[in-house]
């Protein structure tokens, strides 16, 4: 069988139809060329080797699109549509490395929901499921496409702005924050109040992700012990 040489530089292997229709187009030329004949039956089996090909091509693409469509629900929060703690912790470790190689710089904020359970007490699971929804939503919101915005899962979220000013990101998570502390969320014949807590810190490429998990998770936690105390 003759060897196809793949194009340098591509990046990916021409599709399973057009290396098959190319090896059936090289042996019909090197039969002209050798002034041999190709039968009926030959062509028909050539017709069938490329149906064939077709329909490997159509079952192998629809199979990258059912494994892209698993990858990106395995990255996806169902309740709030948002990345998950999967998909969040995969992209921050690209662009904690994209830090460290261009010089980068961000801020990381994790929000936490107050007394998220005493929602589902009074209102209901479903109703607290819908506050998350609209919770993430809200949040999605009030960034730009390029930023990251995850549910860590819980009543937990994730807000990344990176490749920017840090002060000027500081104060856009300030902002962000005083725009969600005091959401109300319709549901059913009620108006449903969300407070939340938040914590902000800085990164660069010296950053690792579980540390800075773990700084801005302290951040978090600080800050809501802080708005419990002031509350009395």
């Amino acid at each position: 069988m003759a060897h196809v040489n793949y194009a340098k530089g591509t990046g990916r292997q021409p599709d399973l139809g057009v290396n098959i229709g190319l090896l059936v187009d090289r042996f019909l030329q090197a039969a002209r060329h050798k002034g041999l004949m190709v039968s009926d039956d030959d062509r028909d089996t050539l017709s069938h080797l490329l149906a064939a090909a077709a329909d490997a091509e159509g079952l192998l693409t629809a199979q990258a699109r059912r494994i892209a469509l698993l990858e990106t629900l395995s990255l996806t929060d169902e309740l709030t549509t948002l990345m998950n703690r999967r998909g969040f912790e995969r992209e921050m470790r690209r662009l904690l490395a994209n830090a460290k190689r261009y010089d980068e710089r961000g801020v990381m904020a994790v929000i936490d929901l107050d007394d998220f359970k005493s929602i589902n007490d009074v209102y209901g699971h479903a109703a607290g499921d819908a506050v998350l929804a609209s919770f993430g939503r809200a949040l999605a919101a009030m960034v730009r496409q390029t930023d990251l915005v995850a549910r860590l899962g819980g009543d937990e979220f994730a807000l990344v702005l990176a490749r920017t000013d840090v002060t000027g990101a500081m104060a856009r998570i300030a902002q962000i924050e005083q725009s969600l502390d005091g959401l109300i969320v319709p549901y059913t014949s009620h108006r449903i109040p969300v407070a939340c807590s938040i914590g902000t810190v800085k990164f660069d490429g010296l950053d690792d992700f579980e540390h800075l998990l773990q700084r801005v998770d302290n951040a978090m936690y600080a800050n809501k012990r802080k708005r419990k105390a002031a509350r009395g």
